[in-house]
């Protein structure tokens, strides 16, 4: 099955295209965490271009009480079948 018109991994496909004007509006973000999990999965031989290309969007870091509230989300959420990893 191939992948369908404007898939994420097509260069020129919408999804990209639409990627790559939220980075240029500077209308997206990542948080720390998911940097630092999406980080954890790349190749050692692909761990400094990713890193780089990671430099164009701003991090934010989760304040006291955002992880105050995810250690109480978690555990109700693994009891419902969620699953989580870094």
């Amino acid at each position: 099955m191939g992948r369908p018109p404007g898939s994420a991994r097509k260069p020129g496909g919408r999804t990209a295209s639409a990627f790559n004007a939220l980075v240029d509006s500077d209308d997206l973000l990542l948080a720390l965490p998911v940097r630092l999990e999406l980080l954890s999965g790349v190749a050692a031989r692909h761990r400094q271009a990713f890193t780089r290309a990671l430099t164009a969007l701003p991090v934010v870091v989760p304040t006291d009480d955002t992880w105050r509230l995810l250690q109480e989300w978690i555990p109700r959420a693994a009891d419902q079948g969620h699953r989580f990893g870094v």
